[in-house]
């Protein structure tokens, strides 16, 4: 019987726990938006088949508070690779105007305490990300919330639902840091798992950011992007990169 009360006595202190630091860390997310100024990202893309390199691109993200994005590829090998990056940087931007839909916070996510841990050279709670929906913008995996600022740092885990049959497993990686005095996305990698093809992988970096105050808005022209199943490749509503047939 004792044993029993502990055990409810802690799982309480632990939700309580739990609670404060979702409400903190969501608070904190706010400020980190409210401190957003425009920006100009130069962002490198290499995807991967295996070990293989497969395509490069260099694309220039522009941001104008409070929620507006452009893009414009200034470098590129040209071929699928180019149609991939294209179709991430327009859901980004589509993602910019309506952020609701994926953010890290009790309306998407249910979460649990699943420890400490060092990460990018800070103390974190690890948080565990139940989804709430079974959605291809939500990840399944782990959040790392900086102890100090209450700013997530990393996420990790697989999409909550894949884009497609031929998609086995899609594990994504998102890191962020303070860039400029403005909390931002830093890095991301996507793995994909397909049916019949092999492993696909799209790393994403941040190699130059300049804060401005006017951004120019780059027009982007949407265009069809189908190939054969070996050549093909889509993005999920995340964002991330997925390997299938369109």
């Amino acid at each position: 019987m004792l044993c029993a009360l502990l055990l409810s006595a802690l799982t309480a202190f632990a939700q309580t726990d739990v609670q404060t630091i979702v409400t903190k860390m969501v608070a904190a997310q706010q400020q980190a938006k409210d401190n957003l100024r425009a920006y100009q990202a130069t962002r490198k893309y290499q995807i991967f088949k295996g070990a293989e390199q497969k395509s490069q691109v260099t694309a220039e993200v522009n941001y104008e508070p409070p929620q507006r994005k452009s893009f414009n590829i200034v470098q590129s090998t040209g071929g699928t690779g180019e149609g991939v990056i294209k179709k991430a940087l327009e859901h980004e931007v589509a993602a910019t105007r309506e952020p609701r839909d994926y953010e890290i916070s009790p309306a998407n996510y249910d979460f649990a305490y699943a420890g400490e841990s060092e990460c990018s050279g800070s103390r974190c709670f690890v948080l565990t990300l139940k989804p709430k929906r079974n959605c291809k913008d939500l990840v399944e995996g782990k959040a790392w919330v900086d102890q100090s600022s209450y700013l997530i740092r990393r996420i990790e885990g697989e999409l909550a639902k894949s884009p497609s049959w031929w998609v086995k497993k899609a594990l994504v990686m998102v890191e962020y840091g303070n860039v400029e005095g403005m909390w931002l996305q830093t890095k991301s990698v996507a793995d994909a798992k397909l049916r019949m093809v092999g492993d696909y992988k799209l790393v994403s970096e941040n190699v130059d950011l300049r804060a401005a105050s006017t951004v120019a808005t780059a027009r982007v022209p949407r265009q069809s992007f189908r190939r054969r199943l070996a050549n093909s490749a889509v993005v999920s509503e995340a964002g991330f990169f997925m390997p299938a047939r369109k």
